[in-house]
Parts: C-alpha cells; sequence; structure tokens
C-alpha cells in the first residue's frame, strides 16, 4: 500500500518481471514478465479494506518475454500497453475484469461472513489491438497525458509515435546512435 509502505509478497510469474504499472486511482498494479504475460492485482483502493493483493487478470499473448507494461490515464485505466521483444505493441482491454471485480464486490456485500471463497484470475488472450511496431525488441514505452500518443523505443535506434486510438504510426523520431531503453 502506498498511503502506509506496506509491502507484501506477490508471487504467479515464473520469470523475472521487467516493468510495473500503477492504475491513475491506485487500485491495480500490472506486472509485465519475461514469462511473457502480464498480471494484473488488485492492491485496493482509497478507502477499502487491507488486504493481500490479488492477481484478477493474466494477458497472454505476446510470444517473447515483455519489457515494459503501461495503464491509459486519462481512460479511467479501461486500457493497458505492452510492448515485447517480440517487437509487437499490444493493447488490452480491462472491461471484462472490470465487471468481474464490480460482480465480485456485490457478492461479498452480499455474504454473511461465512468462510472466505477461492477467487481466480480471468485469463484475457486476445488483445483488442497489437501492431508489429519495430524491428527489433521494444524496450520503452510511455503514454501522454491526455492518452492521445504512445511512444515507443526499440534495438532498432527508433521512437516511434503511435496514436492510441488504433495503434496507427504517426510518426518516427531517428537519430539514436544506439538502442534505445526507455
Amino acid at each position: 500500500r502506498l498511503d502506509t509502505l506496506d509491502a507484501r509478497l506477490m508471487s504467479g510469474h515464473t520469470s523475472p518481471v521487467m516493468s510495473l504499472a500503477l492504475s491513475e486511482d491506485n487500485t491495480y498494479l500490472a506486472s509485465a514478465s519475461k514469462d511473457c504475460t502480464v498480471r494484473l492485482w488488485h492492491i485496493g483502493g482509497e478507502g477499502e479494506e487491507r488486504h493481500q493483493p490479488t492477481c484478477v487478470g493474466v494477458f497472454k499473448g505476446h510470444t517473447k518475454p515483455i519489457g515494459a507494461v503501461s495503464f491509459c490515464r486519462m481512460l479511467a485505466s479501461k486500457f493497458i500497453i505492452t510492448t515485447s521483444q517480440d517487437t509487437t505493441m499490444k493493447m488490452w482491454s480491462l472491461k471484462e475484469i472490470q465487471k468481474m471485480m464490480a460482480k465480485r464486490k456485490k457478492q461479498k456485500k452480499q455474504k454473511s461472513g461465512h468462510g472466505e471463497e477461492k477467487e481466480g484470475a480471468m485469463v484475457v488472450s486476445q488483445s483488442m489491438h497489437g501492431v508489429v511496431a519495430h524491428e527489433k525488441a521494444i524496450n520503452g514505452l510511455a503514454i501522454s497525458r491526455d492518452d492521445r500518443l504512445i511512444a515507443t523505443g526499440s534495438g532498432d535506434r527508433l521512437v516511434k509515435l503511435w496514436s492510441a486510438s488504433d495503434l496507427s504510426l504517426v510518426g518516427t523520431l531517428k537519430g539514436h546512435k544506439r538502442g534505445v531503453w526507455t
């Protein structure tokens, strides 16, 4: 928890985690790993009871390690963007996971408190959009404050700008002597 600096161990990935991102409201944490998955963790929002972070989503679809993950901030964190060593960038919807969480919250309120149910994570294997974005591994990812542009940096020494609405290429920045890492 950020407000108390209370740390918890979260297990689930089978390889090192390469990137982390917090949702705008600090309710979710996304972790991107060399195991080619992103895990979405419910870490509790403001005013929520402190609890062990729970994996509520696993995103599968990249064929090589994922180097970066980011939430779209202005869109109420309804999407995440991932980039990978497989040279692709993908946009994933959080809509179904957020519906599942709202349903669980409602059910929890209706329960009388007898026992604790085991809740599983939703596996998402189809991204909304995906593009082959570079010729080499994508190492850097940034989203503009207004969520209109996405910037990617790669081992191909290019920074590319993309429209966040459809992942169409807007421009390419050349001039780096070596790969772009962040």
